[in-house]
């Protein structure tokens, strides 16, 4: 799992649900999960008040999720509310060029190289970058510049 503070309270995580007992992702055992995970970092990450939890899943092996603080509450209590959504398409985002140079459909958008998350046959790329998912994908897709 990686945490990324996001500034302001708020947080990003990624899951990849093959390091954790998960038989299946369907929606009730999804939330149960998100909420347990959150509750183990509570402390660690000093959550006081009610937070946001987008949830993206991406084929039922990565969940991405932003947490975002709405309200500070006046006691010491955490509360989580929690959307799921699937994401139909991942990109993966890099800013070097050359570990992503021999796949075809590149896209170049904002200075950053981004391909299809299905097109990558070694994972190990996966360390030089990030994952892009959501309403980006779209603005990547109308506005990037297929180089190959």
């Amino acid at each position: 799992m990686n945490i990324t503070s996001l500034g302001n309270d708020c947080y990003s995580f990624f899951i990849n649900t093959y390091f954790y007992s998960l038989d299946k992702l369907d929606k009730d055992n999804l939330l149960i999960f998100i909420k347990d995970l959150l509750m183990d970092y509570k402390f660690k990450l000093n959550l006081k008040g009610f937070y946001k939890v987008n949830c993206f899943v991406y084929k039922d092996c990565y969940i991405f999720n932003k947490l975002i603080k709405l309200d500070d509450l006046t006691y010491n209590k955490v509360d989580f509310r929690i959307v799921i959504n699937d994401i139909d398409v991942l990109l993966f985002e890099t800013d070097n060029y050359e570990i992503i140079s021999k796949y075809k459909n590149v896209i170049y958008f904002n200075n950053k190289y981004y391909i299809n998350y299905n097109e990558i046959d070694n994972i190990n790329i996966l360390e030089f970058g990030d994952f892009t998912y959501g309403d980006d994908v779209d603005r990547i897709f109308n506005l990037g510049k297929y180089l190959n």
